[in-house]
C-alpha cells in the first residue's frame, strides 16, 4: 500500500479520453512531479487558489477529518477531510489533492498519517522559525523524512541494498542514462 501511495505521488494521468479511444503516449498529460515531493499531499500549496481548500484557515496546517462514530465516539483527525457538496456521495468524498488516495483504507490512512505528521511538525517548530517560513519549513522536513523512509526502508525491501546504493552513488543507468544529477528528473506517465 505504501508503494501505491508512492506511485500516486509520482504519476497521475490527467488526459481526458473517451473509453476505447487510442491515445499516443506522447499525448498523455503528466499531473505530478516525479520528485517524491508529496505534491499528492500538498497540491500546489496553501497560496494556490485550487489547493487552498486542503488547508486550514491559518495556511499552515492541512485539514483532517473526523471518523464516523460506530459504537465509539467519533475522533477528530483520524480520517481524511470530507464533506464538500450537498449530496451524501459528495459529503463522503475526500477533499485531498489526489482522489486515488481514498481508494482503500490502507492508502487513505497513509495519506492521513502524513497529514498528521505535517501538522505535528508545524506545531513543534521552534518559535524562532518566522511565521512566513513555518509552512515551507514543515513541508521541507516532512518531504525529507518521506524520502529518507523510501531510500532506507522501502527500497531495500524490494531491491538489493547494493543496487540502491549504486543508483544513489552513480546515478541512473536504465532511465535517463547520462542525465546530469542536477537536472530535473522526469517520469514516464506509463509508470
Amino acid at each position: 500500500y505504501l508503494g501505491q501511495f508512492i506511485d500516486h505521488d509520482l504519476t497521475f494521468d490527467k488526459t481526458t479520453v473517451m473509453l476505447g479511444q487510442h491515445v499516443s503516449p506522447v499525448a498523455l498529460l503528466q499531473g505530478r512531479s516525479p520528485g517524491l515531493d508529496l505534491d499528492s499531499l500538498y497540491g500546489a500549496g496553501p497560496l494556490d487558489a485550487e489547493s487552498k481548500r486542503f488547508y486550514k484557515a491559518d495556511g499552515l496546517h492541512l485539514k483532517t477529518g473526523k471518523t464516523v462514530a460506530a459504537g465509539d465516539p467519533a475522533m477528530n483527525g483520524f480520517d481524511l477531510p470530507r464533506g464538500e457538496g450537498n449530496t451524501n456521495a459528495k459529503k463522503r468524498k475526500a477533499v485531498i489533492p489526489d482522489f486515488r488516495n481514498d481508494e482503500n483504507l490502507a492508502v487513505a490512512q497513509t495519506h492521513n498519517a502524513l497529514i498528521r505528521f505535517h501538522n505535528r511538525i508545524v506545531d513543534t517548530l521552534p518559535s524562532s522559525v518566522p511565521t512566513a517560513q513555518r509552512f515551507t519549513t514543515a513541508r521541507e522536513l516532512a518531504v525529507k523524512h518521506y524520502q529518507w523512509m523510501i531510500k532506507t526502508d522501502y527500497l531495500p525491501r524490494f531491491c538489493q541494498q547494493g543496487i540502491v546504493n549504486d543508483v544513489f552513488s552513480n546515478g541512473r543507468k536504465a532511465f535517463e542514462v547520462g542525465a546530469t544529477p542536477t537536472d530535473v528528473p522526469t517520469m514516464p506517465i506509463e509508470f
